[in-house]
């Protein structure tokens, strides 16, 4: 599949997903359990990842709709929290997840200069050099990012000791952390960035991508 046809594709399964149906959000976690048990394990440790490390997001949601989201008593004799706001809040949740196995999916089948090229082709028609611009942005920051997170792994969990001793010093914390991210950007080296040009999508493709689209506002719409 033509990486700006794929990249299209997840922006409108998103965009749908955002709606809120139950009949997208069923369809669409169906579609990315197969697709993410066949992909192999490249792609079902980098969803684990994904998942742990955002495992706070989704209790914040549960809580935030829980506690502010009106609606029958949990506890008897209780305002808060409600079980409409519980029930809210683990959809959005569950809404989120299946945005973050597409994610995921995305990531581990598209090679990161198709992912760039596509980029790149999709904001050609913007005025100006900006397409160029962000892509070779998102091309750095790609290629540095595995190098900054072994960094960043290892000197918050130094700083994290210090703050739990000392909470006043986050700040210098969150400085020092900053200060190495920026250190380490001046130290690499220059080097010559190639955008690939992977050329327009077939029509054969083009026709897919409306299929998939007619799927789901069929979905959306209760069929």
């Amino acid at each position: 599949m033509h990486p700006v046809i794929t990249i299209l594709g997840f922006i409108v399964w998103s965009g749908f997903l955002s709606r809120g149906s139950p009949e997208v959000l069923v369809a669409s976690a169906g579609v990315a359990g197969v697709a993410l048990t066949v992909s192999g394990r490249a792609s079902f440790e980098l969803t684990c990842r994904l998942l742990r490390r955002l495992r706070w997001l989704w209790f914040s949601i549960v809580m935030l709709y829980a506690f502010f989201t009106p609606g029958q008593a949990i506890i008897q004799d209780w305002e808060v929290p409600s079980v409409d706001g519980l029930y809210a809040g683990t959809y959005r949740v569950a809404l989120l997840i299946v945005t973050v196995l597409l994610v995921s999916l995305l990531v581990t089948h598209t090679p990161r200069e198709e992912l760039i090229g596509a980029i790149y082709r999709l904001a050609k028609w913007l005025p100006g050099r900006f397409a160029e611009r962000v892509a070779v942005r998102i091309q750095l920051v790609l290629e540095i990012l595995p190098a900054l997170e072994d960094m960043l792994r290892i000197r918050v969990k130094e700083w994290a000791r210090i703050v739990w001793r000392s909470p006043l010093r986050a700040g210098e914390a969150l400085a020092s952390v900053f200060e190495s991210v920026v250190q380490c950007a001046e130290a690499a080296p220059i080097k010559r960035v190639r955008i690939p040009d992977l050329g327009a999508p077939s029509l054969l493709q083009w026709g897919i991508l409306g299929g998939v689209l007619a799927l789901l506002l069929a979905l959306q719409n209760g069929l």
